[in-house]
């Protein structure tokens, strides 16, 4: 599946018609909140970053029922026993079981049941491609209901991602205006507050709402455009700290 795009996204509009609960999510809710601390966080000197989920419990949060098609919840739920099993006195690890979107520099984003790349073609426009994975031991059903949620969701006619088209076709034009051109786009958001964490060694953490990806993308970008060899570089350079926040 591809979409032509540019940058940015948002799901409001999809979310407020309810079309986020196409799966079925949300008709059944765990009692207990799993315990878990969600940051934004970025590695500075490799330029990744994303959503980060740390996990303050060991084993796996309870199955919850997400699914309409009939047998799929009952799929889930044996591979979630067989996890818990698996992980039993132990904690999951950082970016586990929704931890979120995470970006690998440079072109490429990962979550819990998708990964996304990007082609550049030219300045303004990208091409996208999500690659939605599957058990390939999962029954017959189970994989034609990932397939059938991830068309509805994915590509350019599914829900969110038409949602979505009117900011990306917004976001690089408004980039040229004469405002755009004559001010510095804000990312300072958190700035100051990030921290390490042992947890995750090399990669700051900071709030959940904060820049902290973007200025690690940033660093490595910039790392690039001063280097004059690769030798300048980290990991190349295991001295190198390319953090410039």
């Amino acid at each position: 599946m591809t979409d032509l795009t540019h940058t940015a996204m948002t799901h409001r509009s999809a979310a407020a018609a309810g079309l986020h609960e196409d799966r079925g999510e949300g008709k059944e809710v765990a009692s207990v909140k799993f315990p878990q601390e969600k940051y934004a966080c970025g590695d500075h000197n490799l330029g990744h970053g994303g959503m980060l989920t740390l996990y303050n419990e060991t084993g796996v949060p309870p199955y919850t029922n997400e699914w309409y098609e009939p047998g799929v919840d009952d799929y889930f739920r044996e591979q979630t026993a067989k996890k818990a099993e698996k992980l039993k006195g132990k904690i999951m690890a950082p970016h586990g079981w929704g931890g979120g979107h995470f970006a690998i520099w440079p072109a490429v984003m990962v979550d819990s049941w998708r990964i996304r790349y990007y082609h550049p073609h030219q300045v303004g426009m990208t091409e996208r491609w999500t690659l939605s994975g599957v058990d390939k031991n999962a029954p017959e059903h189970v994989k034609q209901a990932l397939r059938h949620y991830s068309e509805r969701f994915n590509g350019p006619v599914g829900f969110f991602e038409s949602d979505d088209m009117e900011n990306w076709n917004y976001v690089y034009p408004a980039s040229q205006g004469a405002t755009a051109r004559k001010n510095d786009y804000f990312f300072r958001n958190g700035i100051g507050h990030g921290r390490y964490d042992d947890r995750f060694p090399g990669v700051v953490i900071n709030g959940s709402y904060t820049e902290e990806a973007h200025r690690a993308r940033f660093s490595r970008w910039l790392a690039f455009m001063e280097a004059e060899s690769w030798d300048d570089l980290y990991p190349v350079n295991k001295t190198a700290n390319h953090r410039i926040w």
